[in-house]
Order: C-alpha cells, then sequence, then structure tokens
C-alpha cells in the first residue's frame, strides 16, 4: 500500500483515516468547501463606531466653568473656537459643550473686563471715602 498523504497541510496519513490528524481535512484527496462565514444574520444592520466626543470640547466647557473670571475664560474660548472647527472637520461629537464653553468664557471675560474697570476707578479715587 501506497504512503497517503493531506492534500491540505502534506502530513503522512495514517492507513484508514477518513481526516487528516494535522488539520482536519478530509482524505481522499478532495477539499472541501470552507465553511460559510457568519456574517450579520439578514435583518439586522451593523452600526459603524460613531467618533468620540472632542477633548478640546470638553477643556472648553470645563475651563469655562472652573476658571471663570481668570486665564481659564480666556483659553476656554480659545479651545472652544478651535474645538468646534474640529467637530465641523472630523465629524465628532461635543459641538454643544464647545458652543457653552465660548459663551461661559465670553461671559468670565466680560465680567473679568467690568471688574478690572471698576478696580481702577475706585483706585484712582483719592478723596479718602
Amino acid at each position: 500500500m501506497a504512503a497517503t498523504y493531506c492534500a491540505g497541510c502534506g502530513a503522512l496519513q495514517t492507513a484508514g483515516a477518513a481526516f487528516c490528524g494535522t488539520c482536519g481535512l478530509a482524505v481522499g484527496g478532495e477539499q472541501q468547501s470552507p465553511p460559510p462565514s457568519w456574517g450579520t444574520p439578514p435583518g439586522y444592520v451593523v452600526q459603524q463606531a460613531r467618533p468620540g466626543t472632542n477633548g478640546l470640547a470638553i477643556s472648553s466647557l470645563v475651563l469655562s466653568l472652573v476658571w471663570c473670571y481668570s486665564v481659564g475664560s480666556i483659553l476656554a474660548v480659545i479651545f472652544g473656537h478651535i474645538a468646534r472647527k474640529q467637530i465641523r472637520e472630523r465629524g465628532e461629537s461635543g459641538d454643544g459643550m464647545a458652543l457653552a464653553g465660548l459663551i461661559i468664557g465670553w461671559v468670565g471675560i466680560g465680567v473679568t473686563v467690568i471688574a478690572l474697570i471698576a478696580f481702577a476707578a475706585s483706585a484712582g479715587d483719592s478723596s479718602g471715602y
């Protein structure tokens, strides 16, 4: 009896074996078709992963809330403008946070300017009362 080799992996087969002991292919020279792929069942839709929330939008909102009357307000406005541009370009979420950071940041800048003007006016008053 001649030696039998697997058509798939080339391993030597034992006499009388129905399947290759190495790769599991049926012995006899015929290759079987691969098993069907188990894709998405009919009726179901595969959802694509959405891009996450823009980090600068989060930073803008946090800075506008935490540092409302300081340098944080200026950074909140800068980050908010950059975030809104990135959100439009990349399709990320977080536009509402960026807009809220912008609005609160501008309010903080306005209050800071008014406070500085009031402080300067009171410091310039030399009447002593």
